[in-house]
């Protein structure tokens, strides 16, 4: 039995509720987070319940939605959305994977708990705002793996030829950069792990000679996802953003499980409201 069939569950229904004759919907994001992006468009909340819940945690706040953690359920977490015309990356991400079975079960996929989306008012051009509100499985980031960890990740990822490449292109694109970030040695790194999330972010977005990486990848699954991301961000017109920050660990019995947790970034489409998600 391959691992990700050991870890399939059913992925939740993806279930829509129309608020047009209230004109209000959720809007969780933590506006006044000292991480929060507010835009002219944005229409902040009088009383966000969760962000002044004292049994409510703040896990962190990016450009489009907020995620929290209640005390009561330590194991998933709540990450809801601005009120917005525009649907981010996130939700392009759990819509694609709502259509394909295989690709939900892969393990470098979080796992989803349940999944709401609500349309609701016009904004002053005449466009619906929408939000979500999704649970999910808790995960750690990526800097609580050890150096022993990260070897670990590397070596069931990447073949030996791959991790010569890797090492190769890291020590190249730091010597091009040196100019910008004065390194004295174009092995170190800026942070513990730098050269793994780098080559983990190399393998989706570099057009130069990621493909050169991507032939000595070991671990189907994680070939498959990042392929599974690249046609996402194709279909639904996003770029990709698989940063560090958006890496993410699952502890298993077998050992950390690296999490492409939110690879996908803004929208890249001309009128991106005229998909349907």
């Amino acid at each position: 039995m391959r691992l990700y069939e050991l870890l399939e569950q059913d992925f939740p229904e993806i279930k829509t509720h129309d608020r047009w004759k209230t004109g209000k919907i959720p809007d969780l994001y933590d506006y006044e987070g000292p991480d929060a992006y507010v835009d002219d468009d944005d229409l902040p909340p009088e009383n966000n319940p969760h962000a002044k819940n004292p049994d409510i945690k703040v896990l962190g706040t990016g450009a489009f939605a907020t995620a929290y953690q209640h005390k009561d359920t330590p194991h998933d977490v709540t990450k809801g959305s601005k009120a917005s015309v525009e649907p981010d990356g996130w939700q392009a991400l759990f819509t694609a994977l709502s259509k394909d079975k295989e690709a939900a079960a892969n393990p470098y996929f979080p796992r989803f708990r349940s999944i709401n989306k609500f349309k609701g008012n016009y904004n002053d051009e005449g466009k619906p705002r929408q939000s979500y509100v999704v649970k999910v499985e808790k995960l750690e980031p990526y800097q609580a793996l050890s150096k022993a960890e990260r070897k670990m990740l590397v070596n069931k990822i990447f073949n030996e030829h791959g991790i010569d490449v890797l090492n190769h292109y890291f020590e190249e694109e730091n010597r091009k950069m040196h100019k910008y970030i004065r390194r004295k040695d174009p092995t170190s790194e800026l942070f513990a792990g730098e050269k793994f999330a780098w080559a983990i972010q190399a393998c989706l977005e570099n057009d130069t000679w990621a493909d050169e990486l991507r032939w000595q990848i070991e671990d189907k699954h994680f070939l498959e996802a990042i392929e599974f991301i690249q046609k996402a961000a194709e279909e639904y017109n996003y770029g990709f953003d698989l940063h560090y920050n958006n890496l993410m660990i699952r502890r298993t019995s077998v050992g950390p499980q690296l999490v492409l947790n939110d690879p996908l970034g803004e929208s890249t489409a001309v009128e991106s409201d005229e998909e349907e998600y």
